[in-house]
């Protein structure tokens, strides 16, 4: 990226000041969520015993920063087999009841009973039922539909748009979407993909489609490219360019894309990267496979991602967590470049992603840092996201760079 040296300086700066790696912050008085009914749910294996049941209940809500003991819960449903142990086809459920639940310091909760549900399949328990994305006005009925099943397929389900039903919104008289409408669509029965279990308390899911144009597509900031401002002649650049080109937008503060961006070079040999300073999106348009207008910025000091999580796969090792504030699929493959720290140059940054359908980290690929401090990884949907610096990629979808074969070993003890 052609970012200046005191830029590079001040970011680098500002990511130290704000404790950009080690430890999760501290939340200020939040409210602790699951969901509406405060459950858990876990897929689980044969063999257990209900002891260990319950300690996984206990370590699954103090990870949610409950303070709950095993012997607080109590078996409301599952068989176990002759041998006292969990069995497969079982659905294991544990309720905790308490008046008033006590929390970590800083954390609240209005729930009056926690349940854990340890599913013991070979499936994945799907628990996503409600999907919201900012939108344009002149889309289609069908192509919010399509946009839905997009959405709700990353999470394990297999729709077309044909499964949705508009609930709620008013198109226009050419029945196209506008603005200042939020279009509700509705599934009554999903499908899920193999290998996947719909949660037993979803009945249907819901698809949330709002348009404001006004505040999703100006964020009071003009965007460049070389000698040009603003999007209508950075589009007219792009769609211009020729097959192999390579095109430098500035966001300039700016955090929305247009869709028409994203259509002006989509099925073409184009690359075009959004720089925000401190971190870039490269796409090239071969890979966009939907048109939709985006908010690419990104949340660095996002700790949403409980420290028990993180320690599964960053073990006293250096790590940073960012959020995306796009909520779903992008309609391409992108590569992010952000800022890491130029003394870690040689080392690779792992990126992980946040499952919330089953609270685990997923590894998605690894970059090596750059002698200015930067790393650049895949990344296909937005989430939740733990980068964990260490000598070696940690996955098994390897970088170019430091030999693989180096020995790992923790930055930080």
């Amino acid at each position: 990226m052609n970012i200046k040296k005191t830029i590079l300086s001040v970011c680098t700066s500002a990511f130290l000041a704000i404790g950009a790696f080690g430890a999760v912050p501290a939340a200020a008085a939040t409210k602790i969520t699951t969901d509406s009914t405060h459950t858990i749910t876990k897929n689980g294996v044969e063999g257990k015993t209900l002891a260990q049941l319950k300690e996984y209940a206990e370590d699954a809500f103090e990870a949610k920063h409950y303070k709950v003991d095993d012997s607080d819960f109590e078996l409301t449903s599952g068989t176990f087999d002759s041998n006292q142990k969990t069995k497969s086809g079982q659905t294991y459920i544990l309720v905790c009841y308490e008046d008033d639940f006590s929390c970590e310091s800083g954390y609240t909760s209005d729930a009056e009973k926690l349940r854990y549900k340890y599913v013991v399949d070979d499936e994945e328990i799907i628990t996503k039922s409600t999907i919201s994305e900012n939108g344009v006005s002149g889309k289609t009925l069908s192509e919010i539909k399509e946009l839905a099943a997009d959405a709700f397929n990353d999470y394990g389900y297999d729709l077309t748009y044909s499964d949705f039903d508009l609930k709620s919104g008013t198109l226009t008289s050419d029945n196209k979407t506008k603005s200042g409408e939020t279009y509700i669509l509705k599934c009554t029965d999903p499908d899920v993909d193999d290998g996947y279990e719909l949660d037993e308390d979803i009945d249907y899911i819901t698809y949330k489609y709002i348009v404001d144009d006004n505040n999703y597509y100006y964020d009071g900031a003009d965007p460049s490219c070389g000698n040009l401002s603003g999007w209508t002649s950075i589009i007219n650049k792009i769609a211009s360019s020729v097959s192999g080109s390579t095109v430098l937008v500035k966001m300039n503060g700016a955090t929305s894309i247009p869709s028409t961006v994203f259509s002006a070079f989509m099925g073409k040999n184009i690359t075009v990267t959004f720089d925000f300073i401190s971190y870039a999106w490269t796409v090239n348009g071969t890979s966009i496979t939907s048109a939709n207008t985006l908010n690419l910025s990104a949340d660095f000091t996002s700790a949403d991602i409980s420290s028990t999580t993180v320690g599964t796969v960053a073990p006293g090792r250096v790590y940073r967590q960012f959020k995306l504030n796009h909520s779903g699929s992008f309609g391409f493959t992108g590569r992010f470049t952000m800022m890491i720290d130029s003394k870690y140059s040689g080392k690779y940054a792992n990126l992980y992603y946040y499952n919330p359908s089953t609270g685990r980290l997923e590894f998605q690929s690894s970059g090596l840092i750059s002698s200015s401090g930067y790393a650049t990884m895949t990344i296909f949907h937005a989430s939740n996201y733990v980068v964990v610096i260490d000598n070696s990629p940690l996955g098994t979808t390897l970088s170019v760079g430091a030999p693989a074969s180096d020995s790992t070993q923790q930055i930080i003890k």
